[in-house]
């Protein structure tokens, strides 16, 4: 026997006696194959990465940089952002690093007070106001950069924006033999001092060896007609030197400001010893006129205002005090603006707006107004005149159409053009809107202000009303601490449940007396209100009305029912599934990846075509004989195939 006819039996007995085995189980084999590829291929990725996933992050980050030059200066700026993780998961914060990185938000580092403003480049002018934001440039450079010398490389550098605090630091790592030297500057624009700008820079060398940081400012730069002059301040036993400018500057409209600068003097280098820290702190008190119709009437302004002295005085305050007490100071009147706010769940659709866009709108809007309730130089009778206007509510805001729809109001904030854009349209908004008399309590009432346009809140007649839309509710809002004056302050809370249904929740956080609510229509007996959250249901009314209603008279509650005419009042149905589904994971599929569906529907799609592959091959596969095995010395005789069974075929695949 040849191998050819070798090969051809061994092929005869396993078509004999093995495909047809396999015939009947490789459907079910199939079909498990299927499963199981699906299952890796939604399980796996998930899986690899728990096996794959960093160490957790340390609970505290020690004070020596122990990373070797290699990566060192890499390491060191995730160490430095880690005190900082629960602002920046609150979007309290927001960090930028240079180069930029996946995730960053490319918002401007800037800190304004409404009196002055600067961005946190070495390149920035300081801004005056005019009119209603600080769009009025000086060409005095104020900000000052340091310089490792010898450096073989840039620094590796992030920058911070913490809203809440209304600071800006800027962290820089420079790579050395062995550890990384660490800069710190920190800017603000004074919350108490409206005139002051404060700039800390902060060196530790952790190395062996001895630095020096080279330190630069512009200054004045390219200012025509300005002034100049040199003097100097002492304090205790420290001297302090410093530089007066005196100039005009032009504003948009063509008209001109007196303008006072003093500015510390900067040392060119600071040393750095070997394993110590260094510090500069440089302080720039600022003054102006109101604009005036000549350059010669602005020149006039400052002398018979005494801005200058006025500047020098500021300036000679803030360097007489305690470093950390000053900013301790103004870091306290940003939080205590910041306790109001508003929150919004985050949604991965397309085009929409989040909390980090929010938080920087409220907080650069709030950089353009000043805080007289808070600043040392505004007297008693200023002081309650001003504490009065924030309970001027009635009629501010209350369109349907709140803000959040507005998508003009929710820019880029990356340049001063942006900033002063979008600040300029908010306040001109808000202002036409009747919310005039709260802008005049500064930036306390911009806030609260702002609360109301985003929900559609209005105070009419001894109550507050929430006016959004129930369609409007697909997401969960909070609206933090909404000022109801004489020392209450409530927050409504709007939360989607699994049921793709919204709820409303109220709560005061302190009160004065006691306050009622009732939802859209009033048909319900008023409910009284506490610090523990309150459930009240979304209803739909016909026509539509506000969805709830908030007053301290139960009375007036009852009274109120009788003049809200509605035709009809049903609970609000369940947002669709489809709406839902895009806000909480990015597409209309549901919780799953895109990835895995487009891979099932493909295995679907193979699956039929080898089942119809199967069928075609069972009933057009032609007739075949085979032969029996030949007793010795016999032929063998021809076998008629068993007829085919095409519908025990079709029946096997429709059970699988």
């Amino acid at each position: 026997m040849t191998v050819e006819d070798m090969i051809k039996a061994g092929r005869r007995l396993f078509e004999g006696n093995v495909s047809l085995r396999w015939r009947r189980r490789s459907r079910r084999a199939l079909f498990l194959l299927l499963v199981m590829s699906a299952l890796v291929l939604y399980v796996g990725p998930g899986l690899l990465r728990w096996l794959m996933r960093p160490p957790p992050p340390r609970l505290s980050v020690p004070l020596p940089n122990v990373h070797t030059s290699s990566d060192g200066a890499p390491q060191c700026i995730p160490e430095r952002l880690y005190p900082f993780e629960a602002e920046l998961g609150r979007l309290d914060s927001v960090v930028s690093r240079v180069p930029p990185q996946p995730g960053d938000h490319q918002h401007l580092p800037y800190v304004g007070n409404g009196f002055v403003a600067l961005a946190a480049r070495a390149d920035s002018p300081l801004y005056l106001r005019d009119q209603r934001t600080l769009n009025v440039s000086v060409p005095f450079l104020a900000v000052v950069s340091a310089r490792l010398e010898g450096a073989a490389a840039p620094p590796h550098e992030a920058v911070l924006l913490q809203y809440a605090g209304g600071v800006v630091q800027r962290l820089q790592c420079y790579p050395l033999a062995e550890r990384s030297l660490d800069v710190t500057y920190k800017y603000l624009a004074h919350r108490i001092s409206p005139g002051v700008l404060v700039q800390d820079i902060k060196v530790r060398n952790p190395t062996e060896t001895d630095h020096m940081l080279e330190l630069q400012q512009q200054g004045v730069f390219q200012w025509e007609g300005a002034t100049v002059r040199h003097d100097r301040v002492v304090h205790g036993q420290d001297s302090h030197p410093y530089v007066v400018v005196t100039g005009v500057v032009r504003t948009q409209d063509l008209k001109f400001i007196g303008v006072v600068v003093v500015s510390s003097t900067v040392p060119g280098s600071v040393a750095v010893k070997a394993s110590s820290l260094a510090s500069v702190r440089i302080i720039t008190s600022v003054n102006y006129t109101e604009p005036a119709a000549s350059d010669q009437e602005a020149r006039q302004g400052i002398g018979r205002l005494g801005l200058e002295r006025a500047a020098v005085s500021a300036y000679t305050e803030a360097v007489s005090e305690d470093p950390s007490r000053l900013l301790s100071a103004h870091v306290e009147v940003w939080r205590r603006l910041w306790t109001s706010g508003f929150s919004i769940s985050h949604s991965l659709a397309d085009d929409v707006i989040n909390g980090d866009v929010i938080n920087a709108t409220l907080y650069y809007v709030m950089s353009q107004a000043r805080a007289p309730l808070h600043e040392k130089t505004t007297d008693v009778a200023r002081l309650q005149e001003h504490a009065a206007y924030l309970q001027y509510t009635e009629g501010c805001f209350g369109d349907k159409l709140h803000s959040l729809q507005a998508r003009r109001l929710w820019s880029p904030l990356q340049t001063v053009a942006d900033v002063l854009e979008t600040a300029n349209l908010w306040l001109l908004l808000l202002e036409k809107k009747g919310c005039h008399n709260m802008l005049g309590a500064g930036a306390d009432g911009v806030m609260q202000a702002m609360i109301l346009s985003m929900g559609a809140l209005k105070f009419s007649n001894q109550h507050l009303e929430f006016g959004m839309e129930p369609k409007d509710m697909h997401r969960d809002y909070v609206f933090r601490r909404v000022n109801f004056g004489n020392a209450t302050h409530v927050t409504i809370r709007v939360a989607v449940d699994d049921n793709n249904k919204a709820n409303l929740f109220v709560s005061l956080d302190r009160s004065d007396r006691s306050y009622f609510g009732c939802d859209a229509g009033c048909l319900d007996a008023p409910v009284k209100l506490g610090p523990e959250p309150t459930r009240f249901p979304v209803k739909l009314t016909d026509p539509p009305t506000a969805v709830l209603y908030i007053t301290p008279d139960w009375q007036h509650l009852e009274e109120l029912k009788h003049t809200i005419h509605v035709k009809e009042v049903s609970l609000a149905p369940a947002h669709d599934h489809h709406l839902m589904a895009l806000h909480r994971h990015g597409h209309a599929l549901g919780g799953l990846p895109t990835f895995f569906w487009v891979t099932i529907f493909l295995l679907i799609g193979v699956f039929h075509l080898f089942l119809i592959k199967l069928i075609i091959n069972e009933y057009f596969g032609g007739d075949k004989t085979f032969r029996t095995r030949s007793p010795p010395g016999g032929v063998g005789e021809p076998r008629v195939p068993p007829p085919r069974r095409v519908g025990r075929t079709l029946l096997l695949v429709a059970g699988l």
